[in-house]
């Protein structure tokens, strides 16, 4: 017999996924002192805070319209600083795009687990969200690996 999850129970398991991810960055870019990895941690927090917010006007009945953020050219500097720099940056995209890919896995999940077909595409929409980032991100990965040869 398969669960079947409410709306609820998805918005919370989603706020709680996305605040992790925010508190990560957020403590991430604290924590560094170079400049150029404070700018990529800052606005991943930024993106995380975006999900938070869509997550909490659906949680109060609210249709909030997700905000695409700017993906500037974080990373266009890589070249200029030596391959530790260079390795730190590979690790923080590897471990971005490793959280995007099971946070869009966990979503379509839950997309099979309920019922209600409103919940559902909630799910579905979240599961986009999440592989649009990967998607960013291992854009980003690909292009400073062929920048750095």
């Amino acid at each position: 017999m398969s669960m079947s999850l409410t709306e609820k129970q998805v918005i919370e398991a989603a706020l709680e996924k996305e605040n992790d991810a925010y508190l990560f960055y957020k403590k991430a870019a604290e924590k560094v002192s170079e400049l150029q990895l404070k700018v990529v941690f800052e606005a991943l927090s930024k993106e995380e805070q975006n999900h938070i917010r869509l997550l909490k006007g659906l949680e109060a009945g609210i249709n909030v319209i997700y905000e695409s953020p700017t993906w500037i050219d974080l990373f266009s500097g890589v070249k200029s600083y030596g391959s530790q720099y260079f390795t730190q940056i590979k690790k923080i995209l590897e471990y971005a795009i490793e959280a995007e890919g099971k946070a869009e896995k966990a979503y379509r999940g839950w997309a099979d687990q309920v019922g209600d077909s409103d919940v559902k595409r909630l799910c579905q929409r979240l599961a986009g969200v999440e592989a649009g980032h990967k998607s960013r991100l291992k854009s980003e990965y690909t292009r400073i690996q062929t920048q750095r040869r």
